[in-house]
C-alpha cells in the first residue's frame, strides 16, 4: 500500500491549522525538523529539535510535511527572528509553582531570631512567575510582599514590605530546579538567594545571604514544604 504524506503549502497556511507538522521545507533547500506552532503576521512559527522557536517568513517557506521523519541532521545556524518557545518558560517554572509553607524546625536563621511562620504562593505569570509572601517574623511583626520575575536577569520591583529593605529583585533559572536571585535597594545589592526544589518537587529550600540594616551579615536557610 502506498504511503500518503500530507503536504501543506504556504497558500493553505492562512486557514488556521491546528495539526502539528514535523518537517518544514524552505525555498533555499533547508529542511527543519520539529513542531509547527501556528502562524504569526510575520510568518510560520516552528519549534526545531534544538528547542528554539523561530519565525520563518511566508515567502521563504516551500511547504510543511506531516508524518514520520528520519533522524534529523545537526541544525544549521540561523539568523532568523528568535522567539521564546510556546509554554517553555511555564514548563521551566513548574517545579516552583504552588503553595509552600515554612518548616520552622528544619529552617535555620543566623543570627536570628527565626521566623514564626511563612507562606509562599507561586503562580505562573505572563512570561515568568509571580511570588506572594505572607510572613510572621521572630519578633511577631508581619510582612507581606510580592513580585513578578521573568527569570531573565532583569530587575523587577517588589511591592509591599520587601525583605531586607530591598526594592527590586532579579533572577535567573540556572538549572531546572534552581533559581539564583539578587535583591537590591537603589541599585545596591542587599542580599543574594539560591532557591532549590528537591525531594521530587515536595521541598523548597531558599538560602539567603546578605547584610541587614545594621550592617550585620546574615545567612538564612528557609525550608518549605509543598502543600
Amino acid at each position: 500500500m502506498k504511503l500518503r504524506v500530507l503536504v501543506l503549502f504556504v497558500s493553505s497556511l492562512g486557514a488556521g491549522l491546528t495539526a502539528s507538522a514535523e518537517t518544514l521545507h524552505l525555498k533555499n533547500g533547508q529542511t527543519v525538523y520539529g513542531t509547527f506552532n501556528g502562524r504569526a503576521p510575520q510568518g510560520i512559527q516552528f519549534t526545531g529539535t534544538d528547542g528554539r522557536t523561530l519565525i520563518y517568513p511566508y515567502q521563504e517557506v516551500e511547504n510543511l510535511n506531516f508524518g514520520p521523519i528520519p533522524a534529523p541532521p545537526q541544525p544549521a545556524p540561523s539568523e532568523r527572528i528568535s522567539v521564546p518557545p510556546i509554554g517553555s518558560l511555564s514548563a521551566q517554572t513548574d517545579p516552583f509553582l504552588g503553595t509552600w509553607k515554612l518548616n520552622v524546625k528544619k529552617s535555620k536563621f543566623v543570627p536570628g531570631p527565626p521566623r514564626k511562620s511563612e507562606t509562599r504562593i507561586v503562580v505562573a505569570g505572563p512570561s515568568g512567575m509571580r511570588v506572594s509572601v505572607d510572613r510572621v517574623n521572630g519578633d511577631g511583626s508581619t510582612q507581606q510582599f510580592e513580585y513578578t520575575t521573568n527569570l531573565d536577569g532583569k530587575s523587577y520591583p517588589i511591592t509591599g514590605q520587601a525583605p531586607y529593605g530591598a526594592d527590586s529583585i532579579s533572577a535567573n533559572l540556572t538549572a531546572p530546579n534552581t533559581i539564583q536571585s539578587t535583591l537590591t535597594k537603589n541599585g545596591k545589592t542587599v542580599a543574594t538567594a539560591t532557591t532549590i526544589v528537591s525531594n521530587g518537587g515536595k521541598v523548597l529550600t531558599i538560602t539567603t545571604k546578605g547584610t541587614d540594616a545594621q550592617g550585620k551579615h546574615f545567612t538564612n536557610v528557609g525550608v518549605y514544604d509543598k502543600q
